[in-house]
């Protein structure tokens, strides 16, 4: 005899999400459709020997666009 036995029923099986490359959103710039960008923290301060506080921005390599301000 088995110890384990078939339950008619139940809930359905999740339905996985198939994973794509269109799923990742990149930054291109709008004025000169690069997708090359790096982060810059503006208005920083030191306070004890550590620096504090600041602006961050995500800025265009090409043209110095502003793509993203936190």
């Amino acid at each position: 005899m088995s110890r384990l036995k078939i339950v008619e029923g139940g809930a359905k099986p999740k339905e996985y999400r198939k994973k794509s490359e269109n799923d990742i959103d990149l930054l291109v710039c709008p004025e000169c459709d690069s997708r090359a960008s790096y982060d810059v923290t503006l208005g920083r301060h030191i306070r004890n020997g550590k620096p504090v506080g600041g602006n961050k921005q995500t800025r265009c390599a090409n043209c110095d666009h502003v793509l993203w301000d936190w």
